[in-house]
């Protein structure tokens, strides 16, 4: 058995690589929010977030910054 906390090192480092190629980003819409967009066929109001902006908003919820769902 394994955990993702034994991978949790590597799992962001591939986030944070993700995110740099400009091919993840850090997303605050609702679970509502998402369906509704899903729906219309609209993307994300933060996908073109600038990289630096996202990789501050990871790294803050890394470090616990940001509250669970916000």
């Amino acid at each position: 058995i394994t955990y993702s906390s034994e991978y949790f090192d590597k799992l962001y480092e591939l986030a944070v690589m993700l995110i740099k190629k400009g091919l993840a980003y850090v997303c605050h819409q609702t679970k509502d929010e998402i369906e509704e967009s899903r729906k219309n066929l609209t993307p994300s109001p933060w996908r073109d977030r600038p990289v630096e902006e996202n990789l501050k908003i990871f790294e803050d919820m890394r470090r616990g910054l940001i509250d669970e769902g916000k």
